[in-house]
């Protein structure tokens, strides 16, 4: 069982209040980005200790309540499973069901008047699976399966809440959830072989194949409508959780993994490992601008790890690069060229730890070493910049202790 209760104030001044961001603001060293301090945060206990002194020249705003909601989700289940072995072959078979009842309160607010929504529903879930697993030899195993899955949406997106967000000289964009939302559903087939080669040594290499129903994407619109805040009939930004009418993902992924014990000392502790995946997927989409035929939603072409490591006695060291590719963040309901992408990023980490005594460790370590930045892009090719984050980089030095 599942429950969120969830509740949002929203107050506005009366006339002759003056209460700024200045008043409210508060100047520590917090992080450092793009090697400047940012030392600008709201001090909690100022901000409260005036509304506190000052709750008469405050109104709740009527849409005060479009972000309250309450959720309960009660999921009952059983299953039954059998497993065969035929020399070196294994059968393992089962079938599980699932009963899901969901009910949701909430209050939407529109020409200035609240009305509360309540939604109860429910659905049944038979999830059949076989898995399938062959030793052709001892160093040489080959797998197969057979799935049936659902993924529930989460609790934020299956109420009729709102969250508003005005900025001056920008259209406000509010977001909203979805009652109708529908669980994803996916039928997976599943092929791999592996092949150890001694020492820590692996090979593997593996297809996938997924059909999906009811996947869940994030929709954006331009809508004209009244906010009940008093300013009348204006266009909105909108953003909420919607059903895709199918997709399909094929991908196929491949991994090396080697210790190089055979080398001579001290080189004889270095090993890498290397993996990657390739993602080739369909998501069929109806939009007010028309049917549209795109790839999943949040799901790279490529993406990739490669790590080199070095263990030998008290000492270890790892330095990975992992990579992924760019993907499909937010379809635009309707300019199809305003959809928002992320773009490919690639990042270095390093870590370095040494074994004092059998019970404490002491490490160093880097994360994202190569200051790689998280970039959102938009437009017709993709060029255009929606936003750009940057985290820098991050180092730590420790020790963990094992009682």
């Amino acid at each position: 069982m599942r429950n969120q209760d969830q509740t949002t104030y929203t107050l506005t001044p009366g006339s002759g209040v003056s209460y700024t961001l200045a008043d409210a603001f508060v100047r520590k060293p917090l992080d450092v980005i793009g090697g400047k301090v940012f030392d600008l945060a709201i001090d909690r206990d100022r901000a409260l200790a005036f509304f506190n002194a000052n709750r008469g020249a405050f109104t709740a705003a009527t849409n005060n309540v479009n972000g309250d909601f309450t959720v309960t989700e009660d999921v009952y289940g059983g299953f039954v499973q059998a497993r065969a072995k035929l020399g070196n072959l294994e059968v393992l078979g089962g079938l599980r069901y699932e009963r899901t009842d969901v009910s949701s309160t909430s209050v939407r607010v529109n020409g200035g008047v609240a009305t509360p929504s309540i939604a109860d529903g429910g659905f049944n879930s038979f999830l059949p699976s076989v898995h399938v697993r062959w030793n052709a030899t001892p160093d040489f195993v080959v797998r197969a399966a057979w799935t049936n899955t659902i993924g529930r949406a989460n609790f934020g997106d299956v109420t009729a809440r709102e969250t508003l967000n005005i900025i001056a000289g920008a259209i406000p964009t509010l977001a909203r959830g979805n009652p109708g939302l529908r669980p994803r559903k996916a039928m997976g087939l599943d092929l791999s072989a592996e092949y150890y080669t001694g020492n820590g040594g692996l090979l593997s290499i593996g297809v996938f194949y997924k059909d999906i129903e009811n996947e869940i994407f994030n929709v954006t619109s331009i809508e004209t409508i009244d906010l009940g805040i008093g300013r009348g009939v204006e266009q909105v930004e909108v953003s909420q959780p919607d059903n895709a009418q199918s997709a399909t993902i094929f991908g196929v992924e491949a991994a090396v993994q080697q210790s190089l014990t055979f080398l001579p000392e001290p080189f004889d502790g270095l090993g890498f490992n290397i993996n990657g995946t390739y993602v080739n997927s369909d998501l069929d989409v109806l939009t007010t601008a028309g049917p549209r035929k795109l790839g999943f939603f949040l799901q790279p072409t490529w993406a990739a790890n490669a790590s080199l490591f070095y263990e030998k006695g008290r000492l270890e060291a790892r330095l990975a690069y992992n990579y992924t590719g760019g993907f499909l963040e937010t379809i635009n309901q309707t300019i199809p060229g305003a959809d928002q992408f992320w773009k490919s990023r690639g990042t270095l980490d390093a870590q370095i730890r040494f074994r004092l005594t059998p019970n404490i460790d002491l490490f160093v370590e880097g994360e994202n070493l190569t200051d790689s930045r998280r970039i959102e892009l938009t437009g017709p090719n993709r060029n255009l910049l929606q936003e750009a984050a940057q985290y820098g980089r991050t180092f730590s030095i420790g020790a963990s202790v094992v009682m």
